[in-house]
Order: structure tokens, then sequence, then C-alpha cells
């Protein structure tokens, strides 16, 4: 809602408070009490505080005596909205009106859950014995079983602890939060960071706490905010470190200044400014070799991600796929992956054939993409459901039957079975063969590459299905980013498919006939993911530029070059594309610091 008073624009609550007021016409709500409820909505969204505070006063008096048998239930849902705005600073005698209403006319049980957070980021907000009292009902949230504390709640807390000077109620509510694996955004890690700064005491305990952090900073973030990035550099500045600001990263990880010059960082030319903070540096970090050029180091799977996502991938989708089913055929897929030792190269087969083909599937499109990968890698494997590559009834039309026989006979085609997503089975192969390919597949063909782990998908799948059956986890985006293949049509391709969109405008049929099959061009990956990272004792933290109106959820979006109205606008965007929306600030430490600070596995 906007602007207030008579004229203001009606919110959606305020369309559902109508429609309630319409319900309980034939109840005897009267139109004063549905205009009282469609204010105090609006002020409630625009925190005008007093103006809803009054208005619940009188709502409270006028419910009293109505004789709606829901009015209980419509007068606790607008105690919830004048609470929810007592969780800013001098709001607490307001809070504690409320509370005292609430218990007066409900069971704890109508109105606890619901109140609980408020009342603790409230009485966080009030100095010393407003902490007291937001830990005293903490205490009693984790002692009641029924629900957990969230991120909101710890974010208040660790605030009011740091600036309370409360430092050993900051580093147990921050070990509660991951017992719970409660996931930190900029603003805690912020926090955490300066509280680690800031605090006094046994210097082994501040050590575990901060590399703590770190670790939950590398795990929980793709990208740094603004303030958060003003924090580690002071942090790391007050260490004695060299701080190498708006870095610009290619391709292959190198790094560059804005002046595109190769950035390099001199060591043995660094000195500290002072004994004090070589002292300290020397607490948190260990030994370590110094690197000259500053490289991105290329990403790898750590042990847990795997067993995480091999659990968590082979899972049916289909509520009918019985069990015994479904372990027979996830069974038949990895032992074929084990007999074939894995491979470099893994097809989405789906997405590549139906790309540009106006709904249709495309054999030959695959078969071309499929027959690109092979000339040039060891092992090409194309996942694709078994709908597609098997043909049960003699009278069947058997279109790319020959196609697909080929891609028996060498080895190359894993079917998926229905009721399961393909996705996962081509993205378990891939990591896979990534873990067991690990300092052994060398392409032909880019005899420059480390012989590292470098496995491939081939897909411009923008996987968004996967992120909450993966917990948001950040190692499944930065795999994902860091081995995926992306393909477009050539030039030319773009502009036979223009022309042929504009001839065909209201005739679909002429377009059915797709693109042509070797039409395509394909985009490698960077080689590290976007993330916070550390090598050789430097640290590298990825952020958007201020200048940018770029937002972080948007960095994987095809903002930039899409077109309105057409299949880019669901085509990821291209490597890149990705890395230039990216600056790097890097914290690279002096020579005379011998000891190691690293993230905890």
């Amino acid at each position: 809602s906007e602007g207030g008073g008579e004229g203001a624009k009606t919110s959606r609550s305020a369309l559902v408070v109508e429609a309630e007021g319409t319900r309980f016409k034939k109840k005897k709500l009267g139109e004063e009490d549905i205009e009282i409820m469609r204010r105090l909505d609006v002020c409630t969204k625009e925190d005008r505080y007093e103006e809803a505070l009054d208005l619940l006063r009188r709502l409270k008096q006028r419910m009293e005596v109505s004789s709606v048998k829901s009015k209980n239930k419509l007068l606790l849902g607008r105690y919830h909205q004048v609470l929810f705005l007592c969780a800013q600073p001098g709001r607490v005698d307001t809070l504690e009106e409320i509370m005292q209403m609430l218990e007066d006319n409900y069971h704890e049980r109508d109105y606890y859950e619901r109140s609980i957070g408020v009342r603790i980021r409230a009485y966080s907000l009030n100095g010393q014995k407003g902490l007291d009292k937001a830990l005293e009902l903490y205490e009693d949230l984790k002692n009641n079983k029924a629900i957990d504390p969230d991120r909101r709640i710890y974010s208040a807390l660790l605030k009011s602890c740091r600036e309370n000077k409360r430092w050993r109620e900051g580093v147990r509510l921050f070990y509660d939060a991951r017992d719970i694996n409660i996931l930190w955004t900029d603003t805690e890690l912020e926090t955490l960071i300066k509280t680690a700064d800031e605090m006094n005491g046994d210097p082994e305990m501040i050590h575990d706490f901060t590399k703590d952090i770190f670790h939950d900073l590398v795990n929980h973030l793709s990208v740094v905010g603004e303030s958060l990035r003003g924090a580690l550099s002071t942090h790391f500045s007050r260490l004695g470190y060299t701080i190498y600001p708006a870095l610009v990263a290619k391709l292959d990880g190198r790094l560059y200044d804005q002046d595109g010059n190769l950035a390099r960082h001199q060591g043995n030319n660094f000195s500290h400014s002072s004994e004090k903070i070589s002292s300290a540096a020397h607490e948190l970090f260990g030994k370590g070799e110094m690197s000259d050029v500053l490289t991105i180091p290329s990403f790898e799977m750590d042990n847990s991600f795997i067993e995480l996502l091999k659990e968590e991938l082979l899972q049916p989708t289909d509520p009918h796929l019985t069990e015994k089913k479904y372990k027979e055929k996830v069974a038949s897929f990895v032992r074929k992956l084990e007999n074939e030792k894995g491979a470099e190269i893994w097809i989405d087969a789906a997405n590549v054939g139906y790309f540009k083909q106006s709904g249709k599937f495309s054999y030959n499109q695959v078969d071309t993409v499929y027959r690109h990968f092979k000339s040039i890698y060891n092992k090409t494997c194309l996942v694709l459901n078994e709908n597609r590559v098997h043909w049960p009834y003699s009278g069947s039309k058997r279109k790319g039957e020959a196609i697909v026989n080929r891609w028996k006979e060498d080895g190359a085609l894993f079917p998926t079975p229905t009721g399961m997503n393909d996705d996962h089975f081509w993205m378990y192969g891939a990591i896979r063969s990534a873990n067991d390919f690990k300092h052994h597949n060398q392409a032909r063909k880019y005899p420059e590459r480390e012989p590292e782990s470098r496995v491939y998908l081939v897909s411009n799948d923008l996987l968004r299905d996967h992120r909450f059956r993966l917990a948001h986890d950040v190692r499944f985006f930065k795999f994902i980013q860091a081995h995926t293949i992306r393909f477009r049509l050539t030039p030319e391709a773009e502009g036979e498919e223009r022309r042929a969109s504009l001839e065909s405008k209201g005739d679909r049929g002429k377009r059915s006939r797709g693109i042509k099959q070797n039409a395509l061009r394909f985009f490698l990956p960077f080689r590290y993911a976007i993330g916070p990272t550390f090598k050789d004792r430097i640290w590298m933290f990825p952020y958007i530029p201020e200048d940018s109106t770029l937002h972080v959820k948007d960095l994987y979006k095809n903002v930039d070059t899409r077109v309105p109205d057409t299949d880019d606008d669901y085509l990821p965007p291209l490597p890149e594309d990705v890395a230039e929306r990216v600056r790097w600030l890097v914290c690279a430490p002096p020579p005379e610091l011998e000891s190691l600070f690293y993230p905890s596995q």
C-alpha cells in the first residue's frame, strides 16, 4: 500500500480483510470493524507504528462487545501484525503490553510459536537488560522441542552480544546455530568476524572460533556483500596482510588488475607495520608456500559433498515407482557406470535434443554433439530416458533407432528409468567420474591442462529444480558452474533462426524443421568456483561491484544478453559473462607469517 489515508491503494492483505469482512457480514462484523482492520494492515506494512497500535486498541475494544464467532481468530492475527513492528529499538513497552493482551485472552499454544522470535529480537535491541531477557527466552525456546530457533533470532542475538561485549554468549550461540545447521548470510558472518576481531581471552579459543567462522563463510556464501567485504579487508589488514581489491578473473582462473595486467603477489617486498600485528598474525596462521601469480584454484569436491550427492540424487520422484523396481533400475545404472569406468563427458541428451527444435526431439542433433566430443575426449556418455531408446512394438515408429544402436555399441548410452529425473543421473555419473578420474584424465587435445579431474557436463539446463532437494548447498552450484559446458547457435544459424521466426509468425508449422545439425558452438566453463576460497595462504573473496545493477541472486541468470520473448530467456548465461560480473578481493600474507589459517573440513 502506498501513501496511506483515505486515498491509499489497497494492499493484498487489505483485500484479504475485505474478503473476511464480506464473509462475516452476516455474523454482525460491521463496516467500521472492516475499515479498522484495513487501515491496520496499511499501517503495519508502512511501519506506522503509533497509528497501528492505536487501531489495535480500538479493534480490541470493539471485538470485546462483538458477537462474531471468529472474533478471537481475527484479533489474534492483528496482535501478531503489530507485534512484528516491535522488533525495533525502543518498543519493548509496547511489546509487553501486547504480550499481556495475548496472555489475558489466549492460551499460550495459540501465540507462542509466532511471537517468540519477535520477542527475542525486540529484547535483544535494548541494552544489557534486554539481552538478558532475550537470552532467557532463547533458552526457553531451545527447551521447547516443537520448534527450533531460526536464523533471524541468531542474527539479532549475535549482534546484541557483540554490541554489549558479551563475547562468550556470542560464541556459544554460534555453536548452537551450527548444531542445527543454520545457514549464515553476509549479515551474521560480518557480525561474527567483527566479534572475533574485538574479543579478548583465551587465544586458542579465539583461533578455533575464527577458523570455524571462515569454514562457514566458505560453505555458505557464493559472493560476499559490500559491508562484509569491508569487514574482511579490516580483518586481514589487522593481521598484516596485503589487500588487492577489484581484481578480474579470466576463465583459466588467473587474476588481472583493472588495467589488464596480470596480478602478482611479491610477498618478500612486504613488511609488518608493528611487532604487535605480526605476533597476532602468528597466532592464527601456519606454514605454507607463497604464490607469485594470483590464480583462483580449480574446484575440487570433498568427500562429504560426494556422499551427499550420491545419497540425494538417485531418489525416485514418481510415488508410483515401487521400492524394489526403483532399486533394481538404480543398481543397473550404477553397475554399468562402474563397469565402464566413468567418462569425461556427460551429455544431457534430452536438453541437447530439444534445443531449438520447435518442441521436437532430434536424435541427429544429439548424435552431432556426441560425435563432436567423442573426437576430442577419451570417453563420452549420453544419458537419456529409457522411453527414447527402447522400441517395444514392431509396428512403432522407430525414429533414430540406427543412431541409438550405434550409441549402445559404443557403450556410451546410459538409459535412465521412467519415473526418475534424468538430470540426477547425468549429474551422478559426472560426480562419480570426477572422483574416479582425479589426476588421471588429461584430454587429448588440451595438453596445456593440468592432469586433474576434468569431467564435463554438456547442458543448458538451469538446474533450478534441484536447489531445494540439496538444501541450498552452495557446493552443488560450484560444481555445476565449474563443470558444465554451455552451447549456443553459431552466428550464421542465429541469423537463419531469426529469419525463420519472422517468416513463420502466425504459422507454427513453418518452424517445425528446427535448425541445421552442425550449427552449435560450445563454451568451456571457468575452471574455478565462484565463492570464497583459499590457496597457498592467500584468501580470495568474490563480490558484485558497487556500480553494477546486478543483484547477487541474478549472478547466474541470463539478464545481459537475453532477447525478450525468445528461448534465450530460458538459457543460462555463458561462462565468460558470469566471470565478468564478479570482482575479487584478494588478501595475501607477508612471508614472515609462519602459521597456517585454513578452514577446517
